[in-house]
């Protein structure tokens, strides 16, 4: 009988959250890139809407990233409305995403 090695080593917590860490900033740097953040306004304005949604393209948390932590930053700003929204679908993880709002609709 073979015997395998555990993966449980020593580490293996820390690179875990360390490689969630950088899979996480990632795609915050995909989701509010600038030119993904200038497409996203516009076309929400050009179809008469005042809310544009940021949403990465797998359920995960990108609120604490450095990335979006800044893209928050940028909107309240320049006057937009910013605000974290969670929505849960059942049998599903929970997705959190990031909703920026100006006119009207700021703060609905």
């Amino acid at each position: 009988m073979s015997q395998t090695k555990p993966f449980l080593r020593p580490d293996a917590l820390a690179l875990m959250q360390n490689r969630t860490a950088q899979a996480r900033e990632t795609e915050a740097r995909a989701v509010f890139s600038q030119e993904r953040v200038e497409a996203a306004l516009s076309d929400a304005a050009k179809c008469g809407q005042s809310v544009a949604i940021f949403r990465p393209g797998q359920p995960m948390d990108l609120s604490d990233t450095a990335t979006a932590k800044a893209a928050v930053a940028a909107f309240t700003a320049a006057g937009f409305f910013a605000e974290w929204k969670t929505r849960q679908q059942p049998d599903c993880e929970p997705e959190k995403y990031l909703r920026v709002s100006w006119g009207a609709d700021a703060k609905k």
